[in-house]
């Protein structure tokens, strides 16, 4: 055989794990495409668009608050703070906050009308106004910057000296109005 049979014997053992090689690259890549597309599937009711956010979420702000989170498809960041990101869209969407997602790959122009430059960025949305959140990203800063985002005049304490206004107060507002009978240190986030 000499050196040729040597060589070729080389050249297929190194074919061969070159093979392998690339298939585990192909899969790992394969793996990486999979999560980022189910990641936008189960985001895909979420996501948000220049005209839809101009036409519906902008003005639907006016009625109740809005969580907008910016993300990038490979940003590292973004998949760190997902699990927190759904765990609060479970918790408060249920209780009327509206939740949107900007890809600042394909979306530059709502994140510049939002002034999101990097990724990730979360914005709270209240009456057409944009306030940035600054904390680590986890449920309970989440839940505190949607409490600071509302009115804090929403709930009033009734006693003996102001239960006549708010009684009569149907005749001015036509607003529905909700009397607790509770002792309760913190108004819960449902009655804000």
């Amino acid at each position: 055989m000499g050196a040729g049979g040597c060589f070729t014997a080389h050249r297929a053992a190194f074919k061969g794990s070159r093979i392998k090689v690339h298939a585990r690259n192909q899969s790992f890549a394969l793996s990486r495409l999979k999560d980022a597309l189910s990641r936008d599937f189960a985001d895909s009711k979420y996501m948000l668009h220049h005209a839809h956010f101009n036409s519906d979420v902008l003005p639907d702000s006016y009625k109740r608050p809005y969580l907008i989170k910016v993300t990038s498809e490979w940003c590292f960041a973004c998949i760190h703070i997902e699990p927190v990101w759904k765990e609060v869209a479970m918790e408060l969407e249920p209780l009327g906050v509206g939740f949107g997602i900007v890809d600042l790959g394909s979306e530059r122009r709502l994140a510049n009308q939002l002034g999101a430059y990097q990724a990730p960025s979360i914005i709270g949305l209240v009456n057409g106004r944009v306030t940035y959140f600054h904390q680590a990203v986890v449920r309970e800063h989440l839940r505190q910057f949607v409490e600071d985002l509302l009115p804090h005049n929403l709930v009033e304490r009734i006693n003996d000296n102001n239960y006549q206004a708010f009684l009569d107060s149907w005749r001015v507002e036509n607003k529905p109005s909700l009397l607790l009978f509770d002792v309760v240190p913190v108004v819960p986030l449902l009655y804000k």
